[in-house]
């Protein structure tokens, strides 16, 4: 086991017995299961004496009859380990509408994967990150985030980042669910999340200017969600990535104190570029501003470009 008290309890009670990896009533999305929860489990190290451990934290039971001496010793050995378990994937969701009608989370895995940002993004956004961890992880904070600009400069992979460095739940939204944020139904869904980090990708429709299509509420539902009194009660963060260019947002959502943080992303400077490919071990490429894509998928945008598609979009 990688839980290190084990190990410690091995020595001092080697007969010990691991009664059980308990079961809990599971009832997210409201379907009640029972499933495996391996991260608890109940120990009987000898007569009348049980050790409880539940993610992270050490219950110890003993009848009265127990010599005391041997509680404090047993006590003492704890509070000298270090749990330890094994690196974890962060867990993040997605909003999904069932057939008939009511919204649930997926639950999805994703890699704790912490790119190397100083390598991998110009020196502005390094700036940025330290302020955007501190809004996404606190408690009494609402907004929107804007991430955007071209294909290919590393709009998802940061995203992963901050999924990877930060411990809020993130739930991925998808486009077709905007246009319902502002129903009870989905309020009353999304209420049972607060402090929730909502991700709307490849936003384009939803920040677009309201006079291209005053009958879609998507730009007024992320507003009152963001920044609205919706906003305030939910205390939600949302992240919005699009390509377009900023010219074709809706003024309401730049308007000051409505955004908390935007940040567009570009090609890497020709410096930063350079020291990928010497690191990457890649000779004679061209010289000059790249994006993450062109460095580290050449040949896939390659292919995107010959079969007429762009990354993440095809060409009109």
């Amino acid at each position: 086991s990688d839980l290190v008290f084990l190990n410690l309890l091995k020595d001092a009670y080697p007969n010990y017995k691991n009664l059980s990896f308990n079961k809990y009533f599971y009832s997210l999305n409201a379907k009640p299961e029972w499933r495996l929860n391996r991260n608890s489990m109940h120990l009987e190290l000898k007569e009348k004496m049980f050790i409880h451990y539940e993610s992270g934290s050490l219950v110890l039971s003993f009848s009265q009859s127990i010599d005391l001496q041997e509680i404090e010793t047993l006590d003492a050995l704890l509070l000298n380990s270090r749990i330890v378990e094994k690196e974890k994937p962060r867990q993040f969701y997605m909003i999904k509408k069932q057939d008939y009608g009511s919204y649930e989370l997926a639950e999805f895995n994703a890699k704790n994967w912490e790119v190397n940002l100083s390598e991998n993004y110009n020196d502005d956004l390094l700036q940025l990150n330290e302020k955007l961890i501190k809004f996404i992880t606190a408690e009494d904070q609402t907004g929107v985030i804007l991430l955007h600009g071209i294909p290919g400069a590393g709009k998802t992979s940061y995203i992963r980042h901050l999924i990877s460095c930060c411990s809020t739940r993130f739930i991925y939204m998808p486009n077709t669910i905007v246009k319902q944020i502002s129903q009870p139904d989905f309020i009353s869904f999304i209420s049972s999340f607060p402090g929730s980090v909502l991700v709307l990708e490849d936003g384009e429709e939803i920040v677009g200017h309201r006079e291209n299509n005053p009958s879609f509420s998507g730009i007024t539902n992320l507003l009152s969600l963001g920044d609205g009194l919706l906003g305030d009660a939910l205390k939600l963060k949302i992240i919005c990535t699009f390509n377009c260019e900023l010219k074709k947002v809706d003024k309401a959502l730049l308007r000051p104190g409505r955004l908390k943080f935007r940040y567009e992303f570009g090609k890497l400077l020709p410096e930063k570029v350079d020291f990928l490919y010497k690191k990457l071990n890649l000779k004679n490429q061209e010289k000059g501003s790249k994006t993450l894509a062109e460095i580290y998928h050449p040949n896939q945008l390659e292919e995107n470009l010959q079969s007429d598609k762009s990354i993440g979009f095809k060409k009109n």
